[in-house]
């Protein structure tokens, strides 16, 4: 992998890994989007209730479900983490490309944040691509796999997968 690549597989890792926050909302709060021998609620006042609230130790996520998934937002950082349900290692790259901007611009002391720093000048549309055109890249690395009919389009090949380190 050249630079670029390792930095953005790198912030693939940690944004994978971020989403166990809305992970443990909808483990929570919806159990059968994770895993669907957990009863559906059925009840409206539950369903209505549960929709948006906070979460966290100290209440630090404002959160809100939505249909198979959930959207976390830190209340002091305004770090957004958006997932579907119900794999942990899969996530969609509109939502990476989001969270990598809020990233960059709150860690400029970090390698990979000062590397990508120059994307964040460029119209969004020409930096959503660069961010495309590297997933892609590494998914012909064979460093994600690629699902082009889902939301969720990528998965983060974990070395369980493979047999070695991603």
């Amino acid at each position: 992998m050249n630079t670029l690549q390792e930095a953005i597989y790198g912030l693939v890792e940690k944004f994978v890994q971020r989403q166990t926050v809305p992970y443990e909302v909808i483990r929570k709060y919806r159990p059968n989007l994770i895993d669907s021998s957990k009863p559906r609620s059925t009840s409206k006042a539950y369903l209505s209730a549960t929709q948006i609230g906070f979460w966290g130790e100290s209440n630090e996520w404002e959160y809100r479900l939505h249909g198979g998934g959930c959207h976390v937002t830190h209340v002091d950082t305004r770090e957004v983490i958006d997932w579907d349900a119900p794999n942990l290692q899969h996530f969609n790259p509109d939502w990476l490309a989001d969270w990598v901007r809020w990233y960059v611009k709150n860690n400029t002391q970090d390698e990979a944040a000062l590397l990508l720093s120059a994307m964040l000048n460029k119209p969004e549309e020409d930096y959503r691509r660069s961010i495309f055109e590297i997933l892609d890249q590494l998914y012909r690395l064979g460093k994600l796999n690629y699902y082009p009919d889902r939301l969720d389009k990528y998965e983060l090949i974990s070395k369980n997968q493979t047999g070695i380190d991603p």
